[in-house]
């Protein structure tokens, strides 16, 4: 019993160290379009990791990556889900 108490707590504390409270977005990253540097770079769908933002004169339009692809904001291309990386999800300057 000792041992899957130690091995609870063990999880309990790597959960606890993953956490990073409110310090990152709760929003699906949709930029509001209305600064220039939304307009040079793709933005992505932090709801969805295949999806992600472009604005246009119309707004944020959302577009979705092929098959077995990921959205990576750093490389501001699909890439495949075996080389993507998890980052903190962000919001841009303005919100649509």
């Amino acid at each position: 019993m000792k041992v899957v108490a130690i091995i609870l707590l063990a999880c309990v504390s790597c959960i606890a160290g993953l956490w990073v409270g409110d310090e990152f977005s709760h929003t699906d990253g949709r930029p509001g379009c209305q600064l220039p540097v939304e307009f040079e770079q793709k933005w992505r769908n932090n709801f969805d990791n295949v999806r992600y933002w472009v604005c246009t004169a119309n707004g944020a339009v959302s577009y979705i990556c092929p098959i077995e692809y990921l959205f990576s904001f750093e490389r501001q291309c699909c890439i495949r889900w075996n080389f993507w990386v998890w980052t903190p999800p962000f919001d841009p300057p303005t919100q649509g």
